[in-house]
């Protein structure tokens, strides 16, 4: 018999894309006055402004208006669907939930609150008596930084990496841990994301996720078959299982890098499925190798 695995006792969760249906709350109250500031945030993402700069360059787009009217803008903004029952039965298992996001804390609280999550890490805006934004931030989660507040959460709770599980929608969400329990890309924005993941769910739902959040650390493998470069891509089509329906917490994904062929495969299904998934994918790999060595195989000249 299979040991069960520990289940986590901590997910961490980003908002934006994933807890609430819109790309980032930034841009979101952006659009509510007409401005966007995509120039600054690529500025940022270059190095040439730090946060709280770029936390500058955003609340200056919003003509000194009041911390009433951005709440009453991010108000508008619904929760995800499935997301009420997803944390309920996260915390019927005695899993607890935090939100980390490098969004606004007035759309983080509130979500956190409606949802009952644990605990919210957002960035603050600042107003005066009058309740007039100051032009001023707290840049609590930077969007560069997530990795250097999720090692500060693990030391507050006490927990070890693999008893966390984080949920994400952009490079940013997921930085590279080492032993992290899981790491699941919500409807990834890029493939870089879905590749450094170790789970990829794309949904409208996000009770999709519970069969990986409730189960604990996955079993996982992957394994690379050296091919020629011509031969690379036809494997890769051959085996992605990208129209085939996968049983819930059983994840495969086949990718090419150069002259290689990944399969990863994560299974929260317990390593007897996972061996045997290993076991149908290679017996794929064969077929489509030796399909393709026939197809390159000259074939007999026959003089009549």
């Amino acid at each position: 018999m299979e040991n069960a695995p520990t289940p986590f006792k901590l997910v961490i969760f980003d908002l934006d894309g994933v807890l609430v249906p819109i790309d980032s709350s930034w841009q979101y109250v952006h659009e509510a006055f007409g401005h966007d500031n995509e120039e600054n945030y690529r500025r940022h993402l270059r190095g040439e402004i730090d946060f709280q700069e770029f936390m500058r360059s955003d609340i200056a787009l919003w003509d000194g208006a009041s911390i009433e009217t951005i709440q009453a803008i991010l108000d508008r903004v619904p929760v995800a669907d499935g997301a009420r029952e997803m944390i309920q039965t996260l915390h019927e298992n005695r899993i607890r939930t935090t939100i980390l996001s490098s969004g606004i804390s007035l759309l983080a609280d509130r979500i956190g609150r409606e949802l009952g999550m644990d605990r919210v890490h957002a960035n603050k805006l600042i107003a005066d008596d009058r309740g007039l934004l100051t032009g001023e931030g707290v840049g609590a989660v930077p969007l560069k930084e997530k990795h250097i507040i999720i090692r500060k959460i693990l030391g507050e709770e006490k927990l070890s990496p693999q008893e966390c599980a984080i949920v994400g929608d952009s490079i940013f969400d997921l930085p590279r841990f080492r032993n992290l329990g899981i790491t699941i890309a919500f409807n990834p924005k890029g493939e870089e994301l879905e590749l450094r993941a170790d789970v990829s769910v794309r949904s409208k739902d996000l009770r999709a996720l519970l069969p990986w959040l409730t189960s604990g650390p996955p079993n996982r493998i992957v394994i690379r078959l050296a091919t020629g470069s011509r031969e690379a891509e036809s494997v890769v089509t051959a085996l992605s299982p990208d129209n085939i329906e996968v049983p819930k917490g059983l994840y495969v994904k086949v990718f090419r890098r150069g002259r290689s062929v990944y399969m990863k495969m994560v299974s929260a299904r317990g390593l007897g499925t996972l061996l045997a998934t290993v076991d149908d994918m290679l017996s794929c790999a064969q077929v489509a190798i030796s399909s393709i060595d026939v197809v390159k195989s000259p074939l007999p000249s026959k003089t009549i």
